[in-house]
């Protein structure tokens, strides 16, 4: 019989996703479906916790990942309370969609957590435009949608929680220990050059990649670049 291969899942990040979403999307379901008696809460919430915790993975420390989920929340409601008196003229929402789209796309440029977070506002605003709804609506849709945000911002601190950032930064000063020794030492250049490989390893898998305009993640971003131009420019 053939094996399967094995999920290629580095620093568990899929898996932790997984977990996430999967013990608050029935929470959130329940608490919807049960004593609020909501449907239309109950789906932006469910929508909104697969969303921002299943396609979004803000990196940081706690503070600017709380910062970023606040600001994501609110950016998606506010696109919802644009979209829904569009829902049900669909000339119109499909106009403000594409509309809306290309701006959020257009902001991703900017990189780190503008990037990051551009996947949840599309589907923000799919969601809101596609199912056709009254203005009456938007009070069960907004509470469903800030809600969710607010529970998923404490389950991306608490629940199995990864700073990437932190792990990017220690492969970084090992990446330049090594380079400094092999310069010091010939004999040292194996050690170089694969520290510098994993290095460029981490930096592909990172969620999205540490630049933009946020300081330390263009630091980070630029050291790391020097230290490939470096491995290039040394007789390793």
């Amino acid at each position: 019989m053939k094996r399967l291969p094995a999920p290629h899942d580095p620093g568990g990040v899929a898996l932790r996703r997984g977990i996430r979403v999967g013990l608050l999307t029935p929470a959130v379901l329940a608490l919807g479906l049960g004593p609020l008696d909501d449907p239309v809460a109950a789906l932006f919430a469910s929508f909104a916790i697969v969303v921002l915790l299943g396609f979004v993975d803000f990196d940081g420390p706690p503070r600017l990942r709380a910062r970023a989920y606040a600001a994501t929340t609110v950016a998606g409601a506010v696109l919802i309370v644009a979209a829904t008196p569009l829902s049900e003229i669909p000339a119109a929402a499909a106009l403000f969609t594409a509309v809306a789209v290309f701006a959020i796309r257009l902001g991703g440029g900017l990189g780190g957590r503008v990037e990051a977070a551009g996947v949840a506002l599309v589907l923000a605003v799919v969601l809101a435009a596609v199912v056709p709804a009254p203005v009456s609506d938007l009070g069960s849709r907004l509470l469903g949608w800030f809600g969710a945000g607010a529970l998923a911002l404490v389950g991306s601190l608490t629940i199995l929680p990864r700073y990437r950032q932190r792990r990017f930064a220690r492969t970084i000063a090992l990446a330049a220990r090594a380079l400094a020794a092999a310069v010091r030492d010939p004999e040292r250049s194996a050690d170089a050059v694969a520290a510098v490989d994993a290095l460029r390893a981490e930096t592909v898998t990172m969620p999205f990649r540490p630049h933009g305009f946020w300081r330390r993640e263009r630091a980070l971003r630029r050291v790391a670049d020097g230290l490939f131009r470096l491995r290039l420019a040394l007789p390793l």
